[in-house]
């Protein structure tokens, strides 16, 4: 997934095969399937469930194998830590701000408008930008002449897929 040149993230669709509320992924060039986000809700529901933690897994390839998780502690905190497969943690993605396992600032979003939005790096060099299309779906593009960090690449999925956790889960 994280070596195409562009995703598209379609909306929020609601698959009880799947447990839930998912996002499939596809490969923007190509329209290819490449994976899918699920939002992992809550076992119980009760009037606390507001505040508990939210979490997304990240599944590629057609064994919906684990890329990376993004749990965001409660539902009131703005920030959500990414993980990779194994748990390790990648990074923090913060309301604006791309922040490494270091605590290194990797970007930074710059929303244009409500539709559309670039990731630029601390020197303010465009990483990728991303750009909400009518169907409510998400292409991604990642700049042509990005190093080939897979973990940097995490960080601006997740920054991308929180601008939308789950519009359409509570």
């Amino acid at each position: 997934m994280l070596e195409s040149s562009s995703l598209l993230i379609f909306p929020w669709q609601n698959d009880p095969s799947r447990g839930g509320w998912i996002r499939p992924i596809a490969d923007g060039d190509t329209a290819a399937a490449l994976g899918l986000v699920c939002a992992r809700a809550p076992a119980a529901h009760s009037w606390l469930r507001w505040i508990r933690t939210q979490r997304l897994e990240v599944l590629e390839g057609d064994d919906a194998a684990l890329l990376m998780t993004l749990i965001s502690p409660w539902r009131l905190s703005r920030s959500w830590h990414v993980q990779d497969a194994e748990e390790r943690t990648v990074g923090t993605v913060y309301p604006l701000l791309l922040v490494d396992s270091e605590g290194g600032r990797r970007g930074f979003l710059d929303r244009t408008d409500p539709l559309h939005g670039r990731v630029l790096s601390t020197e303010s060099r465009t990483l990728a930008d991303y750009e909400r299309k009518r169907n409510r779906s998400t292409l991604l593009r990642f700049a042509a002449d990005l190093e080939p960090n897979p973990f940097l690449r995490m960080l601006m999925l997740a920054a991308v897929l929180v601008q939308d956790p789950r519009a359409h889960t509570s």
